[in-house]
């Protein structure tokens, strides 16, 4: 049993990726009927194997192993702190405003006050809505590699081949 094509390949979340073995009996024949199975596989993902089978008398095939990704999962993600402060800091900008008529009242001492209000609304508004998070990855998602064992077994004798796929 022997690898053909690429051992390795890199794929989103919910496609697919599709890896041949060759198959070649040693004397003309298998063992018996020829089974394979694969280990290993991504979580949520599914595997179809073409022919899924081969008879003892079947020789030389190649086979086709088609590993389909699970899809991106929904997450509820808490709101962060600063994210429901962002309605606040924008009224703290707007305070100064509203109040410009009675400012002319009061004098130069109520002035300072908003300004300093307004330098402090927009310090918060600036680290809350900077605070953009990212990770490697497709749609947020952390990449990981995956060792997947592909198995052709027929009666008491066993192959193995590793292909490996990486999720982004």
């Amino acid at each position: 049993m022997t690898l053909s094509g690429p051992t390795s390949q890199t794929v989103v979340p919910g496609s697919s990726a599709d890896f041949h073995v060759v198959v070649d009996p040693l004397y003309g024949s298998y063992a018996g009927p020829l089974a394979f199975s694969v280990t290993g596989l991504p979580l949520g993902a599914t595997v179809s194997i073409n022919p899924t089978t081969i008879a003892a008398n079947g020789g030389k095939q190649t086979v086709t192993i088609s590993i389909q990704t699970a899809g991106v999962a929904a997450m509820q993600h808490p709101v962060p702190v600063g994210r429901k402060l962002a309605p606040f800091a924008l009224g703290l900008l707007l305070l100064p405003f509203a109040g410009a008529r009675h400012m002319r009242k009061q004098g130069r001492r109520l002035h300072r006050l908003f300004v300093l209000l307004l330098l402090i609304g927009g310090m918060a508004t600036a680290v809350t809505l900077s605070g953009c998070g990212s990770r490697n990855g497709f749609f947020a998602q952390q990449q990981k590699s995956y060792d997947v064992t592909i198995t052709a077994s027929a009666g008491n004798l066993t192959h193995t081949a590793t292909v490996t796929i990486q999720v982004q």
